[in-house]
């Protein structure tokens, strides 16, 4: 114990500790060379066709990207996943690669994910293959969202064990996967992650609005937890951290200006500029853009993708997770629930909401509550066996 207060207070006063630094560059090459390895094997998915086309939009129109988009793809993926993604015994995938007007009909699909396009873009311009620059956000958030949960878990945990947690976090299959994806969906977690950590360890309330504000360029659906999570600082914000209902107001004023800039580009296509109204005639199971929207087909489309998520996601996991978080050490439940306690209710309330909208389960969309509720369990651990101490060790 006197060791490792030395070794803190070395630190504060500004020296270098060697151990310190050892292991945190082990730690970043151990996350460049998980980047590296998604960058050179990506998950080649069928979205990262019509996101290259999205990126070669900003130049050239939406008109014209349907062929250039899969000579692209023939010349920069490998022979048999091209083939894969272009399969005429698949009747969407082959339709999409024959039809350039079927394939421009999914485009307000893409573009309402500015952020992650815009950063892709930058990536193309710079002289990248467009298949890489579609990725390259995506491996990015990763890199940088496994920061943010080393310097969030070290705060409750020596930094040794909390580089060990974080680096299998890394590794985690959803987590990685999501950073092998043209999709915005590990851009969003970070974003969310980062609001979600200045709001419980710093009671940033500005900080926390302007990562939520940014969240919903990256997946406009991120409306629905900057909502959420106002409404929850202006009901239940704690000393310091609640919200004035003229504060909450405006916040809620730029959501939905950001929503509206983010759904822009859509009305090209003859949609709506609420985005909504126009998807939801396209909830079908069968990916038929023409089959009319019923709500027999809404309720097929909700039992199929709830029983697929009970089978292939995480969701029960969390949910025993919650649980265990929730009970006292004597096996009771807490009476008066503290902030934490409240985002993760509020976690499974957008996981219910979400579902309704879209009937979709998959733990990509939920990787910042399975993350955050993770912290949570580990400070609730630390605060109970060490109940006087805080702060990062060696």
């Amino acid at each position: 114990m006197n060791l490792l207060l030395e070794k803190k207070i070395n630190i504060h006063k500004g020296g270098y500790n060697p151990t310190y630094l050892f292991i945190h560059l082990v730690y970043v090459v151990f996350l460049l060379l998980i980047g590296g390895y998604s960058y050179i094997k990506p998950a080649y998915n069928w979205d990262l066709l019509p996101y290259m086309g999205v990126l070669l939009s900003y130049d050239q129109g939406h008109g014209s990207v349907h062929h250039q988009v899969y000579s692209m793809a023939r010349e920069q993926m490998p022979e048999a996943t091209y083939h894969l993604l272009t399969d005429s015994n698949d009747r969407h995938r082959g339709k999409m690669a024959a039809d350039s007007n079927a394939f421009m009909l999914q485009m307000p699909f893409y573009v309402v994910k500015p952020l992650y396009t815009r950063i892709g873009y930058v990536f193309y311009k710079a002289g990248l293959p467009l298949t890489k620059s579609a990725v390259l956000p995506s491996i990015l958030a990763h890199f940088f969202l496994c920061l943010l949960m080393l310097h969030w878990l070290k705060r409750y945990l020596s930094l040794l064990v909390a580089a060990a947690l974080s680096l299998l976090l890394a590794l985690w299959g959803p987590l990685l996967m999501a950073s092998k994806l043209a999709a915005p969906d590990c851009l969003s977690a970070l974003l969310l992650l980062c609001a979600l950590y200045s709001l419980v360890e710093k009671g940033a309330l500005w900080t926390t609005c302007l990562f939520l504000l940014l969240s919903i360029f990256a997946r406009i659906d991120n409306i629905l937890p900057c909502f959420f999570i106002l409404w929850l600082l202006v009901i239940a914000g704690r000393s310091g951290q609640k919200l004035k209902p003229v504060t909450c107001l405006l916040m809620v004023s730029a959501a939905v200006l950001c929503y509206l800039l983010a759904c822009l580009q859509v009305r090209e296509f003859g949609w709506s500029l609420g985005y909504y109204p126009s998807f939801y005639p396209h909830l079908n199971p069968e990916y038929d853009m023409q089959a009319p929207f019923s709500f027999a087909s809404y309720i097929a489309l909700a039992k199929s993708q709830f029983m697929t998520g009970l089978y292939y996601s995480n969701v029960v996991l969390f949910a025993v997770l919650t649980v265990l978080y929730f009970l006292k050490p004597g096996g009771f439940l807490y009476h008066r629930l503290s902030l934490d306690q409240l985002l993760v209710l509020l976690f499974w309330l957008l996981i219910t909401v979400r579902f309704i909208l879209q009937p979709v389960v998959a733990d990509r969309f939920y990787l910042a509550y399975y993350l955050c509720l993770l912290v949570f369990l580990v400070r609730k651990h630390r605060s109970a066996t060490y109940p006087d101490k805080t702060g990062s060790n060696l």
